[in-house]
């Protein structure tokens, strides 16, 4: 337990990746990010079977390790010679899971010492992660109308996906106003801009593709924050059923 600090209020480090979503335009592609882990922020651990601990990050070490203290003193905590251990952490391009392992914890501080690998598994590729089908209510103005019956087919960072009950017209590139409401019940209201128009293959269903325009960073970290915990929370559901 004799590891110094590294002494950097953010830990960057580089990871090299194996993109395996999108095999269309990333099969066999190597890519390279950046991600700052700092001392403060809460991580997410979980294990191949959907268990999950909250851990608070308290300093960096050197050779890519992190001082944690685990927060859920309720849980069971991770075994320490787990092999299927993992951090998610989100980034602009979606979510990252990075394989760790603990080489060193104190039950009495309830301290852990992870060590992070190299690479990294990568959710989604696009500008912002979108989530489908998120748990989010939208209100929304075009060409100053309020449109009723409308639902949210996905949602992340950079936009947001409407399917209409009826017929509007809209075209690509039209200015949309937006109010949407979060499960927490906080309301964002933004601009967007109408990237895409697509006929469903329902009768009188329509989906828009829209872009957020100025968006107000914390409100991005809001509905990034949502998106984190919602995939997060479908993740541990799946392995779990």
């Amino acid at each position: 337990m004799g590891d110094k600090p590294c002494g950097l209020f953010a830990w960057y480090a580089t990871f090299r990746a194996f993109a395996l979503l999108s095999e269309e335009h990333y099969n066999g592609f190597v890519n390279e990010f950046y991600v700052a882990i700092n001392p403060g922020q809460v991580i997410k651990v979980s294990n191949s079977v959907g268990d999950a601990w909250s851990f608070g990050v308290k300093t960096h070490l050197a050779g890519q390790r992190l001082l944690c203290e685990i927060l859920d003193e309720d849980k069971s905590p991770p075994r320490e010679d787990a092999d299927d251990l993992k951090i998610s952490v989100t980034h602009e391009t979606g979510i990252y899971e990075i394989p760790i392992h603990i080489i060193a914890s104190n039950k009495a501080t309830s301290e852990y010492r992870f060590q992070l690998d190299n690479e990294y598994h990568v959710i989604q590729r696009r500008g912002y992660y979108r989530l489908p089908n998120p748990r989010v209510f939208v209100r929304c103005m075009i060409n100053d109308e309020k449109v009723k019956m409308i639902s949210v087919a996905d949602i992340g960072g950079g936009g947001i996906g409407l399917v209409l009950e009826r017929e509007v017209e809209i075209k690509q590139g039209a200015a949309i106003e937006l109010e949407i409401v979060l499960p927490d019940r906080s309301t964002i209201t933004v601009n967007g801009r109408v990237m895409r128009v697509r006929k469903e293959s329902e009768p009188n269903r329509f989906y828009l593709g829209i872009n957020f325009v100025n968006i107000a960073k914390a409100d991005r970290a809001k509905i990034v924050s949502c998106v984190f915990n919602h995939q997060l929370q479908r993740n541990e559901g799946d392995k779990s059923s």
